[in-house]
């Protein structure tokens, strides 16, 4: 069975509010072991009963481990997440959330049974994990959820805008209740990650992040992704609660992590100069502040680039880029040099453009006609797949048949 709600049904658990008893723990039976090894404690509230597990880490703790940032740090993250409204409220308000699923298929059958929160508070940063003990008491987790995200405003996930959010939200509407998280603002870590290391590190993974970019390493005690749904049918069905600390302490860790990945990116984009572990990320971190129309800052990035040794295709990548900046500009005095730098590369691309200024600025109709055959031939003798003729070709050989018309009328 693929749907959760019929294996649970299997193993004897009503799955339906409907059919439920009132909530009396003395009347439900309890794993006895479930709170020796998952530290945590039974929370009674109006919807049933909760099982948290909380701890605390004091600023300073882990190396990375700060006290939240300033909220005009924030600005620029806000502004490539397109929602401004970010930056209105102090850090306090941010809440970072993972959760461990019942599987991956998402929908009204797969249920969050571990969600881990984290909040800056005071002195010390909070994990509270809510883990469903018993699903019929669902309501009460998703209610002390609630209860603990309260004054929140904006939500921090890894992946959470395609898995981890929705699939609350689901939750939530499957009760009848108001979706908590539609009306907070939202930043995805996996989208940032991909976006500045995605040449650097190929799989962007948390775990992968944690290793190559924060140069945190797990235990032993962590568990892979991939088991968890497993331990929690094994913890229904035959009340095994010793991997269950693995489950927490993964997800614990995924909460931890996120809060430093958060303030590491923060001092990333703000002070790129301190921050930078690898000359790679100058690149990623230029395109960044382009695509957020911070141009002077993505100017100096570029141009710090070039003032590396860095990979050909980076190289490329950085002249035409910043040559494009430059365009934009009316700078064009600054941008045919790196044209014509790239050109010498044979970027097809640099070749065009060089076309295009002395046909339309310097008027020099043959100089045009040169360079335009130029990447023509380029094109014929380097280009190994169709795809790359499809894109050019129509393009340079429009552009050789008018020049040619010119240089005939000249």
């Amino acid at each position: 069975m693929s749907n959760l709600t019929e294996k649970l049904r299997l193993l004897g658990v009503n799955v339906s509010k409907r059919d439920l008893p009132p909530v009396n723990m003395t009347t439900r039976p309890v794993k006895s072991n479930l709170l020796s090894i998952l530290n945590g404690e039974y929370k009674y509230n109006e919807f049933g009963t909760s099982f948290v597990i909380e701890n605390y880490f004091a600023y300073g703790s882990l190396e990375k481990l700060e006290i939240p940032k300033p909220k005009e740090k924030l600005h620029s993250i806000a502004n490539w997440c397109g929602d401004l409204g970010i930056i209105e409220h102090e850090p306090d308000k941010l809440v970072f959330i993972d959760t461990e699923t019942s599987g991956l298929a998402g929908g009204t059958g797969t249920y969050t049974f571990l969600i881990g929160a984290g909040k800056f508070e005071e002195h010390q940063f909070n994990i509270s994990q809510f883990f469903l003990h018993d699903p019929a008491e669902e309501s009460a987790q998703l209610y002390a959820l609630e209860t603990f995200i309260s004054g929140c405003r904006t939500v921090v996930t890894y992946n959470g805008k395609s898995f981890d959010i929705p699939l609350l939200n689901t939750r939530f509407i499957t009760h009848g209740w108001k979706p908590i998280f539609s009306e907070l603002g939202h930043i995805d870590l996996l989208h940032l990650a991909r976006r500045l290391w995605h040449d650097r590190i190929p799989s962007r993974t948390l775990g992968n992040i944690e290793t190559n970019v924060l140069g945190i390493f797990r235990t032993q005690e962590d568990v892979p992704g991939w088991m968890i749904p497993q331990i929690y049918f094994d913890f229904l069905q035959f009340g095994d609660t010793i991997q269950l600390k693995n489950v927490q302490y993964h997800n614990m860790m995924d909460v931890l992590s996120l809060s430093l990945l958060f303030n590491y990116l923060i001092d990333l984009i703000n002070d790129p100069y301190s921050f930078v572990t690898s000359d790679e990320d100058f690149l990623s971190l230029a395109k960044f502040h382009e695509e957020i129309d911070n141009i002077q800052i993505a100017i100096a990035l570029y141009q710090k680039c070039l003032d590396m040794p860095i990979l050909p295709r980076k190289r490329i990548t950085a002249l035409d880029r910043l040559a494009a900046i430059y365009k934009r500009q009316n700078n064009l005095s600054n941008a045919i040099p790196l044209w014509e730098e790239a050109a010498q590369q044979e970027h097809l691309n640099a070749y065009l453009e060089l076309a295009k200024y002395y046909e339309h600025h310097e008027h020099n109709i043959f100089k045009a006609l040169q360079l335009t055959n130029q990447a023509i031939r380029i094109l014929e003798r380097t280009s190994n797949t169709d795809l790359n003729k499809i894109k050019w070709l129509p393009e340079l050989e429009h552009r050789q048949n008018r020049l040619i018309r010119l240089s005939m009328q000249n």
